[in-house]
């Protein structure tokens, strides 16, 4: 499952982090590949994409993450 738009609603510490894009809930951890980037990178209203694997509940358990970092 792909995801791209604005980061919203961050929340937690790297590496264990959830955060918010187009009112889909994206929660990374350990295992997340951040592509070029830095977790430390992700900011509210910051523009990310990536892909995961939608959970039961709704939320995606990303596998990669890349933040668009011309936002700033």
């Amino acid at each position: 499952m792909e995801f791209d738009g604005t980061i919203d609603s961050l929340a937690g510490r790297c590496p264990a982090i959830s955060f918010t894009v187009g009112g889909t809930t994206i929660v990374a951890d350990g295992a997340t590949d951040f592509k070029k980037t830095d977790c430390e990178e992700l900011r509210n209203g910051r523009s990310a994409s990536g892909e995961g694997v939608m959970q039961p509940n709704g939320t995606i358990k990303a596998t990669q993450i890349q933040v668009k970092k011309h936002d700033d």
